[in-house]
């Protein structure tokens, strides 16, 4: 079987190789925040979650964080 020797030659002197080949899918979730400077009360690090949605195959939601997902970011 000379693939396999050859695969296992190769393997030998340290070469690798790899390759990810990936479909694109579109798609859009409009998120309206309603009351938006209420939303300023929410503590640093606390997020307000969407609906959960399907895009692409998967279910997705938006993690809004109106004062910052940690303390740097605020």
């Amino acid at each position: 079987m000379p693939a396999s020797s050859r695969a296992s030659a190769s393997a030998s002197d340290g070469a690798s190789s790899s390759a990810i080949v990936a479909g694109t899918v579109n798609g859009y979730h409009v998120l309206k925040i309603v009351g938006y400077s209420l939303t300023k009360a929410v503590p640093n690090g606390k997020s307000i979650k969407s609906r959960p949605f399907r895009a692409g195959g998967h279910t997705w939601h938006v993690a809004y964080y109106p004062n910052g997902q940690n303390a740097e970011k605020a």
